[in-house]
């Protein structure tokens, strides 16, 4: 059975239906995968379901009483256990190829949209202090967390839109964030404005292949998950916002998850000399 709506990344209209989720059945909702880009997307009805905790930001609820504790746990974690410190070593290992081969990421302003209990600014900032790191977060329990933790970040409490004074920077990015949005291409449009010369965008959201492997009942498929993404629609995605990709990959991270990750620039921002002869 074929729905009939259109795909938030590229709009083809004819979605197919792929499974009924089994993990919290008492939001009857189904999958329907884009022929077009390979975009996992959910019939949920936002609105009606999610719109009193609606926003362009973080959505996973954050109990008050564990924001800490689950700040405390995510950063005790060595390397090998801990999904957050091993993304952060590779965006700075893939920030450093992308410095001498493209000439790109001349400065050290980030931006983190949806920061959540705020694990990634954190590690971050212990990895390489000569980043400056602005968070975006619409839970104001959370960013009271994150002013508390991170006494280095400066936190901005609202959606992307809601928050005036924004800088520009050399990197944003979006971890496990995506997913919870509606309309991800009016987001990137807008993280597309935010980017300083040279300035590089990272996403990270759960890759579609959890259904293969993990079945219908996987917290992939919770009922906040809008949508399950596949390099394919990445790629989409990117080039839909007038950016280009720069890697695409997908990780088996340390906690189990497999995730799909898109690193996007400017083309007008490559400096790129080639040899003669």
């Amino acid at each position: 059975m074929d729905k009939n709506f259109k795909c938030p990344v590229c709009s083809a209209q004819n979605l197919s239906l792929l499974f009924n989720p089994t993990i919290q059945p008492q939001y009857p909702r189904a999958y329907y995968l884009c022929d077009g880009c390979q975009l996992l997307v959910s019939d949920l009805d936002f609105e009606k379901i999610l719109g009193a905790r609606a926003s362009s930001g973080y959505y996973e609820s954050l109990d008050t009483e564990n924001i800490k504790s689950k700040f405390q746990r995510v950063m005790s974690m060595g390397p090998k256990e801990s999904d957050n410190w091993t993304r952060v070593r590779r965006i700075l290992k893939n920030i450093s190829e992308f410095q001498s081969s493209f000439g790109l990421v001349q400065g050290r302003r980030a931006l983190d949209i949806g920061s959540g209990t705020g694990v990634f600014a954190a590690r971050l900032l212990m990895e390489d202090s000569s980043w400056s790191v602005d968070c975006v977060e619409p839970d104001p329990r959370a960013c009271l967390h994150i002013q508390e933790v991170v006494s280095n970040a400066s936190v901005f409490c609202g959606t992307l839109g809601q928050c005036e004074n924004l800088q520009t920077y050399d990197l944003i990015t979006l971890n496990r964030v995506l997913e919870h949005l509606p309309d991800p291409l009016i987001i990137v449009r807008q993280i597309k404005t935010l980017l300083n010369p040279g300035g590089v965008v990272y996403i990270e959201v759960p890759d579609l292949v959890c259904y293969s492997l993990f079945g219908a009942d996987a917290p992939e498929f919770g009922v906040e998950h809008l949508s399950i993404w596949s390099p394919q629609a990445l790629i989409c995605l990117i080039h839909q916002s007038g950016l280009i990709d720069l890697q695409t990959a997908r990780y088996h991270e340390p906690s189990g998850k497999i995730s799909s990750v898109i690193y996007a620039t400017n083309l007008a921002d490559l400096k790129v000399k080639r040899a003669c002869g």
